[in-house]
């Protein structure tokens, strides 16, 4: 659904571009519907059994983030030094790195790896507000993301950063997992509209933003 042209500045308007149809048929990112149980008081939860079904803190979440689900199913297998992952999805829909290791500013130890994990996803927002990324709360997998500010006028890309622990073990993030949610640094509402469109996904990561840290990995320039 999108909102007519004229009342668009009353709202936040995420638009979401992505290089794969699968992703925007099957797992796009959305607002939940914040369930019927959203419009009653917190007050009221008191007289019912305590259960995360009711919890406001997690209904809120659903109606005030855009989640951002797992377009694939991904299982990861750790032998104590490295880690091994495998897609189901024979397009590398869900690409991951592991060459942050040796990253200098954040450090890792000798009990985690550090990985970027790439969505298929480009993200336009024109007011410039800031969005709090972090791990999902229906997150009940075992990758843990890391959290942080991002501004979609400054970088098209919500990738993934996570840590995970070099001890023996295997774990797997399902198909359509909530994996991250973005919160906007506003009282505006959340509007999002996905589309598949590679070339406009292709233009938006090619395109020159303006530097907002120190030590970038590209060269940003001015617009």
């Amino acid at each position: 659904m999108k909102i007519p042209f004229l009342n668009r500045k009353r709202y936040i308007v995420l638009k979401c571009y992505s290089w794969h149809a699968g992703a925007v048929e099957q797992a796009p990112i959305f607002i939940g519907d914040g369930e019927k149980v959203a419009s009653r008081k917190p007050a009221k939860f008191m007289e019912q059994n305590m259960a995360f079904s009711t919890c406001w803190s997690r209904i809120n979440s659903r109606k005030r983030c855009a989640t951002i689900l797992a377009p694939c199913s991904t299982r990861f297998d750790t032998d104590g030094q490295g880690v091994q992952w495998l897609n189901a999805n024979t397009e590398n829909i869900l690409n991951i790195t592991f060459d942050h290791d040796a990253d200098e500013t954040y450090g890792t130890d000798k009990d985690t790896i550090a990985v970027k994990i790439n969505l298929p996803w480009h993200i336009e927002e024109d007011s410039g507000v800031n969005f709090v990324l972090a791990r999902h709360m229906q997150n009940k997998t075992m990758i843990n993301v890391l959290s942080g500010v991002i501004n979609f006028k400054y970088t098209p890309q919500a990738n993934m950063f996570a840590l995970i622990n070099k001890y023996p073990h295997q774990f797997e993030i399902p198909f359509k997992t909530p994996l991250m949610a973005l919160y906007p640094m506003s009282d505006l509402p959340l509007h999002v509209e996905c589309e598949y469109n590679p070339e406009k996904f292709k233009a938006i990561g090619q395109k020159k933003y303006h530097p907002y840290f120190r030590g970038s990995w590209i060269k940003m320039g001015k617009e």
